[in-house]
């Protein structure tokens, strides 16, 4: 991956062992290249089971380093990939990665330096690295941070806001934290994506830092700690960064002396840009100014807010004489002016797409019921139910069959009494809508087709949001769900799409559309066709039996399958033509008469799953196309044919896929095509919880 622009960020970086510790168990590394800049901060547990714990944390920030260049290292230019899927990718795939690399490194320290016999001995070895590590990766474009166990990641904004990007664990009490070390590490892992606006300012942090416990745990209250990382940021800016690193190191110490006793490590990442602009505003007005002969004061401490305060109330004086805090004081100091957002509770942010599917309720206001039955209905037909809806109204349909064609305009549920019978049929299309926000429950959808409207859906979306749960779609039209619009957003949730003359879904012009729990089978042609710009996710769904491809993602659009099966395809199981991305997760390609898996022009990754029992090969890939297949079990009994064909300048990357051997005719590349196998990937240790 490549940033094509650089962010002016300056490091700064300090460490100290704690006043009553030996030895200094904490541990830091930080990287930067021209597109991203990586920190990580690890604290080594230090209760007598943790017998090597500062390797632990050395190993620990190494690992971060090394796992994210890893995955961003996978991925294409930022321009040429989307939102969603650079998203996806660090929030579910960093911790897996950071937690394998961790594992390997701690296992070869083992075989270097082997356990003594009834001293660090333990029946879970990586139990004496225990460690706890923060990540943060910064470029121009995000930012994404990562959390294991106890520390603190702080962002103070340009106007000296500050906030914790990563939420709290709610399942941690008093000094109780999670560990690297544990059995399912890459579960307990807290972390948060960030775009960054260009026309919003206000979303470029000007400091962040990441610290240690230690650091906190030196002030009586989150609002002290907190006001540290203003006074640091006042400091860069009124003194320059020179001055803050010359000292750092000794306001540390002096944190731990008089408060915690504990290691402190802290990383300061500062943006040059917003300094630079605000000292410049400074040096007009009249910059305070540390003399030269003076000690310099710790940030957060007593002494720092009397000088502040005596600076305040008298612009004429030129240098104040100061005395440091007393031994007795414990770094304390008054309420002074700052902005504070409380720790978040909950588990990581995960968004995946641009943008939420927010579910609108209903506002209850009305509820119409149609029923063509006398005297068990307000209204006979649903057409009628609609001309008198308000936005929020819930129209419950008895079963029957409804010839009409429903125009959708208003904020509203259409829900049937008794699920999957209430009947739509009409001449497609049956359903047009054009609300902010539509939910259909439990209809069944038959688009009925003559000559003349043949290409027309069965449901067209227009620009809003729709939602179809539970619902049985079909249409003897060539289409069962088209976009007629751009921007459309809708979701299906266990939904059964079948039966269609040529085609499942076609979604263009920048659509986006979330399945869960789907059903598609006998399609004519293809289940889901995507092109211009559009987004689909798809989960937990299966794709039966289609006469041509199961899934087709076209020209800058982006796929992320998980936990879903593509099976009995007359072609290809999944498509890949010029599209931005793709990721499928734990799913399933069998049966296909040709190709599970093609790309031309394309890009993918792979990740668990099978791609198995194809007529022809299991994957082809070609024409600058770039592939990774990770932990994926592939059958390919003819021998005849490959299973994995590589040509026209493009690349493949296999790990730990079965039955992969490099010894093997198992692929064929061509000249100018690359592919990387590599079997020895580490799996995740079976072992007991601690």
């Amino acid at each position: 991956m490549q940033d094509t622009h650089e962010p002016k960020w300056g490091i700064i970086e300090a460490s100290v062992a704690g006043a009553t510790h030996k030895q200094n168990q904490d541990a830091k590394k930080t990287h930067q290249d021209p597109g991203y800049s990586l920190l990580a901060v690890a604290d080594g547990h230090g209760s007598k089971a943790y017998t090597r714990s500062a390797q632990g944390a050395q190993l620990a920030v190494e690992s971060a380093i090394q796992g994210i260049e890893y995955l961003l290292n996978q991925l294409p230019p930022l321009t040429d990939i989307s939102h969603a899927m650079i998203e996806h990718i660090l929030l579910t795939s960093s911790p897996v990665k950071i937690v394998e690399q961790w594992r390997k490194q701690v296992e070869e320290n083992i075989k270097t330096q082997p356990f003594v016999e009834g001293a660090d001995q333990h029946s879970y070895p990586f139990k004496p690295y225990g460690t706890t590590l923060l990540t943060a990766l910064v470029t121009s474009s995000f930012i994404f941070y990562s959390q294991i166990g106890d520390g603190d990641i702080l962002v103070v904004t340009e106007d000296g806001h500050v906030y914790e990007p990563v939420p709290g664990d709610v399942r941690l009490f008093a000094n109780e934290t999670t560990s690297l070390s544990s059995k399912h590490a890459e579960h307990d892992f807290r972390k948060t994506f960030k775009w960054l606006s260009e026309q919003d300012s206000g979303s470029t942090p000007a400091l962040i830092m990441l610290a240690t416990d230690g650091y906190r745990n030196s002030f009586t209250s989150e609002a002290d700690f907190f006001k540290v990382a203003t006074d640091i940021l006042n400091l860069l800016r009124q003194q320059g960064p020179d001055y803050v690193q010359q000292h750092l190191e000794k306001w540390l110490q002096t944190a731990t002396d008089l408060g915690s006793g504990d290691d402190i490590t802290v990383v300061l990442f500062w943006n040059n840009r917003l300094l630079q602009t605000h000292r410049k505003t400074i040096t007009t007005q009249g910059s305070l100014q540390v003399p030269a002969d003076q000690e310099p004061i710790a940030p957060g401490s007593e002494a720092e807010n009397i000088y502040m305060r005596a600076q305040e109330e008298s612009a004429n004086i030129s240098s104040i004489q100061m005395q440091p805090p007393a031994p007795s004081d414990r770094l304390l100091f008054s309420n002074t002016s700052f902005h504070h957002t409380p720790k978040q509770i909950g588990s990581g942010i995960e968004t995946l797409f641009q943008g939420d599917f927010k579910a609108h309720k209903a506002d209850q206001r009305a509820i119409l019921v149609v029923s063509q039955e006398p005297g068990l209905g307000d209204y006979t037909s649903i057409t009628e139910a609609l001309q008198f809806a308000s936005d929020g109204s819930t129209i419950i349909a008895y079963p029957g069959e409804y010839q009409e064609q429903l125009n959708i305009e208003r904020n509203i549920c259409i829900k049937a009494k008794e699920p999957r019978k209430v009947f739509i049929t009409s001449p497609v299309p049956c359903i047009k809508c054009y609300a902010p926000y539509a939910q259909i429950k439990g209809l069944s959808i038959s688009g009925q087709s003559h000559q003349d409207i043949r290409d027309q859906p069965a449901i067209s979306l227009g620009a809003g949001h729709t939602e179809f749960i539970d619902c049985d779609l079909t249409s003897k039209s060539q289409l069962i769900v088209g976009s007629s619009t751009q921007n459309t957003s809708s979701l299906f949730l266990q939904c059964t799409i079948h039966e269609g003359d040529k085609t499942g879904f076609l979604l263009e012009g920048l659509a986006r559309c979330k399945v869960k729990q789907c059903t598609f089978s006998n399609n004519g042609e293809t289940h889901i066709v995507l092109d211009a710009e559009s987004e689909l996710e798809s989960y937990d769904s299966t794709f039966s039996a289609s006469g041509n491809h199961g899934i087709f993602i076209g020209k800058n659009c982006s796929l992320l399958l998980q936990h879903c099966t593509i099976e009995k395809y007359a072609h290809t199981g999944i498509c890949l033509r010029q599209n931005r991305d793709a990721l499928l997760e734990d799913s399933i390609l069998q049966e296909g008469q040709k190709i599970g898996l093609s790309i031309i022009k394309g890009h993918c990754m792979v990740q668990g799953g099978e791609i198995k029992n194809q007529q022809k090969h299991a994957v082809h890939v070609e024409q600058d196309s770039t592939l990774s297949l990770s932990n994926v079990k592939i059958q390919h009994s003819r021998s005849e044919t490959p299973a994995l064909i590589v040509l026209q300048q493009s690349v493949a990357r296999l790990e730990a896929c079965l039955p992969v051997d490099p010894n093997d005719n198992w692929h064929f590349c061509d000249t100018g095509s690359h592919v990387y196998i590599q079997n020895d990937a580490l799996p995740a240790p079976t072992i007991e919880q601690d």
